[in-house]
């Protein structure tokens, strides 16, 4: 009888020592080389990313993250905070001292580009590989924050100035930190002082608008329709831009880094004290589960792709970790189809009898792209093979139809996406 219940306490110990072994092992701590600070992480695709940080690195990953080698930085010794690549060739970073670096060539060469050297730029946003906006700020003579926008209409070549925040105020707006396109009009940015500020533009930035405030430094935000997602010295979240809030301290505060799926599934990096979990939520930031509390150094970034299940996380002294099996708990989520592919609005609209219809694929598959009549009468179909990752433009001539409103669908194998355009003769 003894040895029956030594044979199974041995089972079970011998079993949860299996489970745990195989729990960790999803979570791989692989070598970068270097000891400094990585602030943010970026891939293009499955295979291709780049890890940014202090001191000028900037490494790259051909194999989904395993290896990761140095390329070639023009900086010297500088802070780089941001990595944008819209495709494994196209790519920006935003950094300190006025100084924002494109490649087009998957970093292989960085051309750099300088906007006032008393600027940190600490976010960066494209839609297409022409334009962009960058955003940052620093401290003037008289010790107030100020804040700039920047646009690129050349794909980074040359960046002019949107808005400035005004510093003959009686207070500091604060220094622009993050900033968010949904389509080449609708955006929003946020300042980040004492307090922060929401602004928002509906024209591409020619005119931004002051919206509601709030009273936590924001480091990060993410958006999904009318849904506002900030993170920073907590979490928290809005549906009437900024005018309420919906606030969680998640563990005290001292959120690195926040990405939201869709509307109710996401992921923050909190590090409080000793404190330092991934935590995900599945009803929009109202609560929080653990996922990983972890130890070592603190994670500062995170990359994240629910199509192939991938998450890499980046943070202080080099460290980097990938996990290829992540998201099982997630499936049909609205944000797959968006990641996978996005329909921009057709321009000009109105329009006779010419314009374009451009989307951005971000996974190689079979697409479609058909017009369809307001009474769902198809009209022309345009795409219906195998496409690469990239960006397309369809001039569609509706020179034979009549004047109404008519439906382009672009349907990918996650789902389909769909918008109304409006011939006027």
């Amino acid at each position: 009888m003894n040895n029956i219940l030594t044979r199974i306490v041995l089972l079970i110990i011998f079993s949860f020592t299996i489970l745990n072994s195989w729990t960790n092992a999803q979570w791989l701590d692989v070598s970068s080389n270097v000891s400094v600070n990585l602030k943010d992480v970026c891939f293009s695709d499955s295979s291709n990313g780049w890890a940014i940080g202090s001191n000028s690195t900037i490494l790259h990953t051909n194999d989904g993250g395993f290896i990761w080698t140095m390329q070639t930085c023009p900086l010297v010794n500088q802070s780089l905070n941001k990595v944008f690549f819209l495709n494994k060739d196209f790519g920006v970073i935003a950094a300190d001292k006025g100084l924002i670096l494109r490649t087009r060539d998957g970093g292989i060469h960085w051309e750099e580009s300088t906007f006032d050297t008393i600027v940190n730029f600490k976010d960066i946003c494209f839609i297409d590989t022409s334009l962009g906006w960058v955003v940052g700020g620093s401290i003037n003579k008289t010790g107030k924050n100020f804040g700039f926008i920047l646009k690129t209409m050349d794909g980074g070549l040359n960046w002019s100035k949107q808005y400035e925040t005004d510093t003959t105020l009686s207070y500091s707006e604060g220094n622009f930190t993050a900033i968010k396109f949904s389509d080449e009009k609708k955006g929003y940015a946020f300042t980040s002082s004492s307090g922060a500020q929401l602004y928002t533009t509906i024209d591409g930035g020619t005119n931004w608008y002051k919206k509601g405030s709030f009273f936590y430094g924001i480091s990060n935000m993410d958006v999904f329709g009318d849904t506002i997602w900030v993170s920073g010295q907590g979490f928290a979240s809005t549906v009437n831009q900024g005018q309420t809030w919906s606030y969680n301290s998640v563990l005290g505060g001292g959120v690195q880094d926040l990405v939201m799926l869709d509307g109710n599934n996401g992921f923050i990096i909190s590090a409080w004290l000793n404190d330092k979990r991934l935590l995900s939520t599945k009803n929009g930031g109202l609560s929080w589960e653990d996922i990983w509390v972890y130890d070592g150094a603190v994670f500062l970034a995170m990359y994240i792709n629910p199509l192939n299940n991938f998450i890499c996380l980046v943070g202080s002294n080099g460290r980097i970790v990938i996990n290829k099996s992540f998201l099982t708990a997630i499936v049909d989520s609205p944000r797959l189809t968006e990641m996978s592919m996005h329909l921009f609005q057709n321009f000009p609209n109105p329009f006779n009898p010419i314009t374009n219809i451009k989307f951005r694929i971000s996974a190689p598959g079979y697409y479609s792209l058909i017009v369809y009549s307001s009474i769902g009468e198809e009209v022309m179909r345009s795409i219906n093979y195998y496409s690469r990752a990239g960006i397309y433009n369809i001039i569609f001539d509706g020179k034979s139809l009549s004047t109404g409103v008519y439906i382009f669908n672009l349907i990918g194998k996650n789902g389909s996406l769909s918008n109304k355009m409006l011939i006027q003769k």
